[in-house]
């Protein structure tokens, strides 16, 4: 299949490439981000629906490059697309955005966070659970674990009673998967969008995970800089003010809890960080814009009070095209997001894909990549 899906992007594009006069097209995947991207004057900016639809449209040539969660590199590998650069986020170590040599070791932690100081791993059944999206890292890691544990059916994973009410936008919005969930804010339809697949749901992504849990929520599984991001003053949303990193505690799977600031102990998995991709023919070009873009408009650059690429406060949001903690994007030394994601993660991901979720998003014929387009 890998093939047929190689072939077709291949066969449909010929070789398209933008010429040296043309704007990279970068992909958005939602208003706000849209709004962002059009702020950013060295790029013209292609908004769709999704990352998969982004994902489709970097293959078909409609698009030139999108920044991807480890959960999709392996759709957007047998889509023909390569990694170029990777987010980098420590800021007690700036040596790897100061060398010109690919990082290897970019990864992140993916944590369980909580309100309740009673609640460990081992007590999470009936209670309401707030996920980034569905098929995120934020659902595909807790859930491939409580499926290992035996907690959970792998073909019953979406019908499964384990949480209670939950948010998980992407899933159906009549099913208790989004129970949870707001739909927009600051509009005359309440529940408008509620559950959509990306920003439109008040509660999609990571910080908007936080605010579920904040707000409804019991658990929530992210990044293990989403909490310090969100409390002690770094985030201007209304909803997190007041909020302080100290009242949120680690899930361990040992079944203790942590302050929030022991992820490197207490923590889920490891997985790569957020990373551009283009096709592989566009990769150099993709490649030496970053380079060029961060100079001007990265942490510290000669342009960045007038387009901040790492900051969306301006807009009055959260990772808007980059995470807010990316330090500077560094080039990724392969061109296989195989080789980046490892095989053990590939192995799980693909486990997790073997049953097609309830919803109009078909991740089975996502997966499948029939001769219809790499993603129908």
């Amino acid at each position: 299949m890998r093939l047929l899906c190689t072939a077709l992007v291949l066969g449909i594009i010929g070789g398209v490439t933008a010429s040296a006069g043309d704007k990279l097209r970068w992909c958005t995947i939602s208003e706000q981000e849209q709004i962002k991207c059009n702020n950013w004057t060295s790029v013209s900016c292609v908004q769709a629906d999704s990352k998969s639809d982004c994902i489709q449209k970097v293959a078909l040539a409609e698009a030139d490059a999108v920044v991807l969660h480890s959960s999709l590199m392996i759709i957007a590998e047998k889509c023909g697309l390569v990694p170029v650069m990777t987010e980098y986020y420590n800021k007690e170590n700036l040596e790897p955005c100061r060398s010109s040599a690919p990082y290897t070791d970019p990864f992140v932690y993916i944590v369980a966070v909580v309100k309740d100081q009673t609640l460990t791993w081992d007590t999470l059944k009936g209670k309401k659970a707030c996920i980034t999206a569905l098929k995120r890292t934020g659902w595909n890691i807790p859930m491939g674990l409580l499926i290992a544990q035996n907690k959970i059916q792998n073909c019953s994973l979406y019908n499964s009673t384990y949480f209670g009410e939950s948010c998980v936008p992407g899933a159906d919005p009549d099913s208790h998967l989004c129970s949870l969930c707001a739909g927009q804010e600051h509009t005359s339809s309440p529940g408008m969008d509620k559950c959509a697949f990306n920003y439109n749901e008040r509660y999609f992504g990571y910080s908007g995970a936080v605010r579920c849990l904040v707000e409804k929520g019991d658990v929530t599984f992210i990044k293990h800089t989403t909490t310090f991001e969100n409390t002690d003053g770094n985030s201007q949303e209304e909803w997190a003010t007041g909020l302080n990193s100290r009242d949120f505690k680690l899930l361990c799977l040992n079944g203790t809890q942590a302050p929030v600031t022991d992820y490197k102990t207490c923590h889920l998995a490891q997985v790569p960080a957020q990373t551009v991709a283009s096709r592989a023919e566009t990769r150099d070009q993709v490649l030496q814009f970053l380079k060029d873009q961060q100079l001007k408009h990265g942490r510290g650059g000669s342009e960045e009070d007038q387009f901040a690429m790492f900051s969306s406060s301006k807009f009055h949001a959260m990772g808007l095209l980059f995470w807010e903690d990316t330090q500077c994007l560094i080039e990724v030394p392969t061109t296989s997001f195989t080789q980046q994601l490892g095989e053990g993660y590939v192995t799980a991901m693909e486990a997790l894909y073997t049953c097609e979720p309830p919803g109009k998003y078909d991740w089975s014929t996502l997966l499948q990549f029939t001769v219809m387009g790499c993603i129908t």
